[in-house]
């Protein structure tokens, strides 16, 4: 019987191949130099309508260029320098420590699950590890979401958490290349 995990969670149970996406920040010149260049090009437009660009059109479309031409370029500039300045990651999944003790957890929580057979609760992680209920539901959550785990519930409700991978771990030894299965 299989069940998805609590909607609190928003957590589906996925079968399957997972796929990875990663994204990637501007390294910290990048965001300089295109702070720079971007709040360049604001300044220089900017100048544009104080020269008088535009004058005869209706204010509506002077106010539409405007923000199109001075403040969108402007307030991305900024932003890019404000975070260069700050040294944080324009695009991240977070801070390193929290990415770090996530991995932790994943980790602590896959080799646990070597040891009890490809299955665990909640209850189980916490009890063996050093996570907090939170914690352990959180990380457990995030491996399911990518595809690492299944969930499945007993029949008095219990969230079992499956680890396929884990469970055919006896195979490897008995391998083949792709092309000769």
């Amino acid at each position: 019987m299989r069940a998805e995990a609590p909607a609190r969670k928003h957590v589906a149970a996925v079968h399957g191949v997972a796929f990875s996406v990663r994204t990637t920040s501007l390294s910290g010149m990048g965001r300089l130099f295109g702070g720079i260049a971007l709040t360049g090009v604001a300044a220089f437009m900017f100048i544009g309508f104080l020269a008088g660009g535009g004058g005869d059109n209706p204010l509506a479309a002077r106010i539409a260029a405007f923000v199109i031409a001075v403040v969108l370029p402007g307030g991305f500039g900024g932003r890019m320098l404000y975070q260069h300045l700050r040294g944080a990651r324009l695009v991240g999944a977070g801070t390193g420590t929290n990415q770090l003790r996530k991995q932790t957890h994943e980790s602590e929580i896959l080799k646990l699950a070597q040891s009890r057979g490809g299955k665990l609760t909640v209850v189980e992680v916490v009890a063996d590890t050093s996570m907090s209920v939170g914690d352990a539901e959180d990380a457990l959550a995030s491996l399911v979401e990518r595809g690492v785990g299944d969930v499945e519930v007993t029949d008095s409700g219990l969230l079992v958490y499956v680890f396929r991978d884990v469970q055919q771990l006896g195979e490897k030894p008995r391998s083949k290349g792709l092309l000769d299965a």
